[in-house]
């Protein structure tokens, strides 16, 4: 979740009404890597909603939740996560103070243990609704192993939660997964993606081919780094990354390591000794 500083943003509303099924609260944690916060969504049409996201826990937007749901009559019925960040699922329990019957759906995976609240376990093509919307699950790994997006089936659209972001790129812990889920997301016939982080994605299919691009790209400035002799992933990140703040750094730390690694499986570089990766047809010269 990284490419472009904050203060470059576009500023949002802390509450838009992106049409009569969906409403979208900041979650009121901006930052280098949330961008202008946390996007969380309330769906449906009549009083019970879905909410998607919860924010990182925020004392402003448990304000602003409630200050909406209680000036519209509204209660949230369930609550999905897209993964589990806490920048996604730190606000679950302020959303149970208010709403404590709400049920919570997320994809099981070994993160779970650590939330004093506990969730139904999604599968993919599992359905939730309520009045107005209809949700299917789709997993989409590689940002995070649990990542789901949500298809709102009433109106077509995708909530995509932090495998595309609305502004810069992001980060993912599998590469091979991530790019998988690109294709998967790609392949889906919807014309508005709503992401986690950032505006509103009008052009989609624009928008993901761009991503699978970088990534691309990214691979083939690592390979060639490795040819000119930048044998650790930190070497790389110093030539690739220079001007970025240092948590930025980390991240694409990081994001380089995956590339070697799904480079390695392809069978194009090894590693080597104190942190070095070698090209294969490297080695075979020598």
């Amino acid at each position: 979740m990284f490419g472009m500083g904050e203060q470059s943003l576009p500023e949002l509303p802390d509450v838009s009404e992106l049409s009569p099924r969906i409403v979208r609260l900041l979650g009121k944690n901006p930052g280098n890597f949330t961008l202008q916060g946390t996007n969380t969504y309330l769906l449906g049409t009549d009083q019970n909603r879905i909410l998607l996201d919860t924010g990182e826990g925020k004392p402003e937007y448990f304000e602003l939740l409630k200050d909406y749901v209680t000036k519209n009559k509204i209660t949230i019925e369930s609550i999905v996560v897209t993964h589990w960040h806490f920048d996604h699922t730190g606000g679950v329990s302020q959303v149970l103070s208010l709403f404590p019957d709400a049920k919570i759906y997320k994809w099981k995976d070994s993160h779970d243990e650590r939330w004093e609240w506990k969730s139904i376990g999604l599968q993919d093509g599992d359905i939730i609704q309520v009045l107005g919307a209809t949700i299917k699950t789709i997993h989409t790994p590689g940002h995070a192993s649990d990542h789901v997006c949500f298809l709102l089936e009433e109106e077509n659209v995708l909530f995509c939660g932090d495998n595309v972001l609305g502004h810069g790129s992001t980060v993912f812990e599998d590469l091979s997964s991530y790019l998988s889920s690109l294709q998967l997301m790609q392949s889906l016939p919807c014309q508005i993606f709503y992401p986690a982080h950032g505006n509103i994605i009008t052009e989609p299919l624009r928008k993901v081919q761009e991503y699978i691009d970088h990534r691309m790209q990214r691979e083939v400035q690592v390979v060639a780094l490795l040819k000119d002799g930048l044998g650790t992933a930190a070497d790389i990140v110093e030539k690739l990354y220079t001007g970025y703040p240092e948590g930025v750094r980390a991240a694409a730390k990081r994001g380089v390591l995956q590339h070697l690694d799904k480079l390695e499986k392809e069978g194009r570089v090894e590693r080597g000794e104190e942190e070095r990766w070698i090209l294969r047809e490297e080695r075979s010269l020598l």
